[in-house]
């Protein structure tokens, strides 16, 4: 079985339940978008749609809230993504002093009446309970707003939740253009990397990290690690994990950077590569007296313009919010945790989802 993509068929004039990851980075001060590179990965998928004169009903979660949360409101999303379309982007907000039902039900009065084509955005899905926990009820309500279901949010592709995995057991459905691309860059960088393959992993934690440093381990020519990981002790032990010579620390003694040294040694290694993985920040880079680390790794993947490069992980992504040269990237994913994950374990309850019932979307 095989994902049926929105590319190899002819979707038109319907209600569809687009599933997209505007997760985005947000200032934690004013709460504004201080990364809009989500809402880009999607749009090829939204244009492509509504070239189709299809009425689009986008669906996303922003954040963790544990219930109704209006800094985490979708609001501003909506706003952003006006500004990259030529139809009008209706926003419908969550109504707290409304039940979930309600919401529902008022948010599906109003989408019938939408003309075709058009582009309405409902709030967090996250307001929902029965988003986390797959709840039936919600996600037979939940599709009960289309007539065909698009799954374009591979970000999250990783949680088996209502509107990833169990929407599409009740509606006809197919993959985005930004899921099939995910797919076949990630897909390929497991079965067929080019050689010698190099893996930079960062971040904080290890216990998160230790299966896919395992697996790349074996996988990878060399696993370059850095970031707080690269000094816990449950970093496991192989030939091809290469671990930092030297820190940049605080004045609390703290490691908080990888080291000039080092970053002289993985560029050396990284300009040899014809394929790159990077997940994951060196260093404490929100700072910048400890951002030389992730900047050097990046200048040294970019300068390398014969490899293939797959850069993901939110982290990540915003420490090179305003890098120059992003072009040269091969990949930038959308996946932080799915990404991991899909290298990991070779599939994501959410790719799952489209693949298990296809049949039925035939």
């Amino acid at each position: 079985m095989s994902i049926t993509y929105i590319d190899t068929i002819d979707l038109k004039n319907k209600t569809i339940l687009l599933r997209v990851d505007f997760n985005v980075s947000l200032n934690e001060t004013s709460h504004a978008i201080a990364n809009d590179e989500r809402v880009h990965g999607a749009l090829p998928t939204i244009k492509h749609l509504l070239a189709g004169g299809n009425k689009l009903v986008l669906c996303s979660h922003l954040g963790q809230p544990k219930g109704y949360d209006e800094s985490v409101g979708l609001d501003n999303v909506a706003i952003r993504l006006q500004k990259f379309l030529d139809v009008d982007v209706t926003f419908y907000d969550y109504d707290p002093t409304h039940t979930a039902d309600e919401n529902l039900a008022t948010w599906s009065a109003a989408i019938k009446a939408l003309p075709f084509p058009a582009v309405a955005l409902i709030d967090n899905l996250r307001y929902f309970p029965g988003e986390k926990s797959n709840d039936p009820a919600f996600a037979k309500a939940l599709a009960s707003l289309a007539e065909v279901y698009v799954g374009d949010a591979f970000g999250v592709a990783h949680r088996p939740d209502a509107s990833v995995v169990g929407v599409p057991a009740l509606l006809p459905h197919y993959g985005g253009l930004l899921m099939k691309k995910e797919i076949e860059m990630i897909g390929g960088l497991m079965q067929s990397p080019k050689h010698p393959f190099i893996a930079v992993i960062g971040g904080a934690k290890v216990e998160t990290k230790l299966g896919l440093i395992t697996k790349l381990a074996d996988l990878a020519d060399l696993v370059l690690v850095g970031g707080k990981l690269a000094l816990e002790s449950g970093l496991p032990e192989h030939p091809a994990i290469v671990r930092p010579v030297d820190y940049i620390y605080g004045e609390d003694k703290v490691a908080y950077d990888i080291g000039p040294e080092t970053v002289k040694k993985y560029t050396e290694i990284l300009a040899s590569a014809k394929t790159i993985m990077w997940n994951g920040p060196m260093g404490k880079n929100e700072d910048p007296h400890y951002a030389g680390g992730t900047r050097g790794v990046y200048e040294a993947i970019v300068a390398n313009a014969s490899a293939v490069s797959i850069i993901g992980g939110g982290d990540t992504i915003t420490a090179l919010a305003d890098a120059t040269h992003l072009e040269k990237i091969t990949h930038l994913s959308t996946g932080g945790g799915a990404m991991l994950e899909y290298i990991e374990k070779g599939s994501l309850p959410g790719i799952e989802a489209l693949l298990t019932h296809s049949r039925n979307s035939q």
